[in-house]
């Protein structure tokens, strides 16, 4: 494919472990064969040293803004705050097109009307918005409508893979321990459901969090039923783990904005079932693979996939589907008609 001399400057958390910091390497590896890319990175709200002690506004970034045209932002709330709008009118001033990729969404914190305001005051200095769902795009005024784009998160698409129905005896979480992702209604679904065991595989990030799991576990006489596998998962690891799986299980809160576990799910073509957070209800796209954040709906759905070969095929028909629809091919390409 021709790259037709487009420039662009990926701002992005890079080199280290994390879901953006992924997606944004995938992104990196696709659009650089048909864009001419440079990297800059940042990490946390990175004015001064912090996190990994990248700054985002550095003299680096001045002489890489100003040799291309485009500059494109990974921009999540609460880590780049403040550096947002510097980089934003620093773009600006060196005459790029601006295009921001918005992660997550920021109406469930606290303040939520004030950090909404703000928000769409600095999307005046964007020329294009990118965001991953529908649902997404409610955090945008119909000010700003006309310039943001639903760009699917990227899958990397695997043609020779093929999974069939199969019994279901284990079911798996993978991904970082956090309250969002709603373990505690997995581990609540045990108890309604006797013939299957729960594998929770990654590294903890809220040591109250999972303290509290392990209590309720406990508490409702199922913790023998449960692997508690607890450290940080190489990617090469964790796909084997995904696509070794009988089930995956991903209970997540509500207001989630997206799941790069969801997207790795639908790559190896896995039976998985989500909570009917509207952000992965608008990914998946399959009834069978929603059910209500709730631990006794969780083990009825269970249930239903073990006795029905017919329903398992239909998740796997969709998972196969979107795979090709959300390839990172496709995703690239969607991206560079962004920019200019």
């Amino acid at each position: 494919m021709s790259k037709q001399n487009k420039t662009v400057l990926l701002v992005t958390p890079w080199d280290r472990n994390g879901g953006l910091a992924t997606y944004s390497g995938y992104l990196h590896d696709y659009l650089s064969e048909i864009c001419d890319l440079d990297v800059h990175a940042w990490d946390h709200e990175s004015i001064v040293s912090r996190g990994t002690g990248i700054r985002a506004i550095s003299p680096n970034l001045f002489k890489k803004v100003n040799s291309v045209d485009n500059v494109h932002i990974q921009y999540t709330f609460g880590r780049y705050l403040l550096s947002l709008p510097i980089i934003l009118i620093l773009s600006k001033f060196f005459g790029c097109n601006t295009v921001v990729t918005q992660h997550e969404r920021f109406d469930n914190l606290p303040f939520s009307k004030p950090i909404w305001i703000y928000h769409q005051i600095v999307y005046f200095l964007i020329d294009e918005i990118i965001v991953h769902t529908e649902y997404r795009k409610q955090i945008v005024s119909s000010i700003h409508t006309s310039k943001t784009t639903v760009i699917e998160h990227g899958v990397i698409d695997r043609p020779s893979v093929t999974q069939s129905p199969r019994e279901i005896d284990n079911i798996v979480i993978p991904g970082i321990i956090r309250p969002i992702k709603g373990y505690e209604y997995a581990i609540d679904a045990l108890q309604y459901i006797e013939d299957v065991t729960l594998r929770i595989v990654g590294n903890v990030d809220d040591d109250e969090y999972h303290k509290s799991l392990v209590e309720k576990s406990k508490e409702l006489e199922v913790n023998d039923r449960i692997d508690w596998d607890l450290r940080y998962i190489p990617e090469s690891e964790l796909f084997e783990i995904i696509k070794d799986a009988d089930l995956i299980l991903l209970p997540y809160n509500l207001d989630t904005s997206m799941s790069g576990i969801l997207s790795h799910c639908i790559s190896w073509k896995n039976i998985t079932i989500v909570s009917d957070a509207p952000a992965l209800v608008n990914t998946i796209q399959c009834e069978h693979a929603v059910v209500k954040q709730n631990g006794e709906t969780i083990s009825q759905r269970i249930s239903e996939l073990q006795s029905s070969p017919k329903m398992q095929l239909e998740i796997l028909d969709k998972m196969s589907e979107l795979s090709k629809r959300y390839s990172w091919d496709h995703t690239a390409i969607k991206t560079k008609e962004k920019y200019k």
